[in-house]
């Protein structure tokens, strides 16, 4: 139940993120900056950390099915790309067809020279004219994961670069866990030999973050050995959370530090792992908060790839030459924006991210009819 408030929230502050970035003044261009609203501008641009922790949370939750499948000798190539390639296109298709409705309404009413030509009110999301990103061949290649390589994001949807990222680690990941599994040596050679063939092909954008995705691999290996609770869990779950706090802190304030980046994910794999490790004096969460957390969590993935395209339709219906400046008026309006991003990314998902296990099951009787579904204590898998 962590784990789902955890990817909740990150996906919330992606999104709010992009919102103030597309709504209001940057930080330099305030009248009277204080330290409230130094906060708020500090607690609104935490959209890329919280990228990286959907990584580290993906390779959990990836890696701790496979190893579990493994475990009961029921691991198959054709079984886990049904499992993970239906979790990323149930969701991205249908996002894609209203990314190119938003955007092509957009250019219609407010044409090339608003945000869609590329103003300079774009904060750092729309930097250029969308025109050369929505071609078709734009938005398939983005359908089949090739943004980054040979295209890119589509559109004003520029959130869906980690797409990629993430279809081209679930390739990685099985062949770099087959080739350490047990098995032949000619089975090795064979599945080394396809991971450093695809990894050589990848460009650099893609695979820089393939080690942040691998230490959410290093918690689920980690919780499978973890056998007896302790507790000194919970000191170690709180001395976690403060270092991961203070790493944020010191990687806002050196943002072109790769050093501090590598502290961050650090930290968010200690984390992580801690929240997740058993303790004997840890009561169970309240019904309620696991409920809110799991209701939020099925459908963030939704809002991540839903939320770009709708927010930058409304701040060319609402502003024209300048953006918000930051005062209590303003916030508000935004926290209405932010309130109708999330009810449309929630209807959204009703029919595609709610169906997800849904289409699973009938692609699994189709292609393996006799495949039992055997009941196993497991983390949810929400990858």
């Amino acid at each position: 139940m962590h784990l789902d408030a955890i990817r909740a929230l990150a996906a919330a502050a992606v999104m709010v993120g992009h919102l103030r970035n597309l709504f209001f003044q940057d930080y330099g261009s305030l009248a009277h900056p204080n330290l409230a609203w130094s906060g708020f501008y500090v607690l609104t641009s935490l959209g890329n950390q919280s990228v990286i922790l959907f990584f580290v949370l993906s390779g959990l939750l990836v890696s701790f099915g496979a190893f579990k499948d493994a475990n009961y000798k029921s691991w198959s190539w054709r079984s886990y790309f049904i499992q993970r390639f239906t979790r990323l296109v149930i969701v991205l298709w249908p996002a894609l067809v209203l990314t190119f409705a938003f955007d092509t309404l957009g250019r219609h009413l407010f044409g090339d020279s608003h945000l869609y030509g590329g103003d300079t009110l774009g904060g750092n999301i729309i930097s250029s004219s969308i025109a050369p990103r929505s071609t078709l061949t734009v938005y398939l290649g983005n359908a089949f994961f090739l943004q980054q390589w040979l295209v890119v994001p589509a559109g004003t949807n520029t959130a869906l670069w980690s797409l990629s990222c993430e279809f081209w680690y679930y390739v990685l990941f099985p062949l770099l866990f087959l080739t350490l599994k047990k098995g032949s040596l000619f089975s090795k050679i064979g599945h080394a030999a396809a991971l450093m063939g695809v990894y050589y092909l990848l460009p650099n954008p893609l695979t820089s973050n393939f080690p942040v995705w691998l230490l959410g691999c290093a918690i689920s290996v980690a919780w499978a050995f973890y056998k007896r609770p302790t507790r000194f869990v919970i000191a170690l779950r709180v001395i976690s959370a403060v270092a991961l706090v203070g790493t944020l802190a010191v990687a806002r304030a050196n943002p072109h530090q790769e050093s501090y980046q590598v502290l961050v994910c650090l930290a968010m794999t200690a984390f992580l792992y801690f929240l997740i490790a058993p303790a004997e004096t840890v009561s169970a969460p309240p019904t309620r908060y696991a409920r809110l957390a799991r209701f939020c969590s099925e459908f963030s993935y939704s809002l991540y790839l839903t939320h770009l395209p709708l927010l930058c339709f409304l701040r060319s219906c609402l502003l024209k030459d300048s953006r918000w400046p930051a005062d209590l008026l303003h916030v508000t309006f935004a926290i209405a924006i932010a309130t109708v991003a999330i009810g449309y990314a929630y209807f959204f998902s009703v029919f595609t991210e709610a169906n997800t296990n849904s289409v699973r099951k009938w692609l699994m009787k189709r292609v393996q009819p006799q495949t039992l579904e055997q009941e196993r204590p497991s983390l949810r898998d929400a990858a």
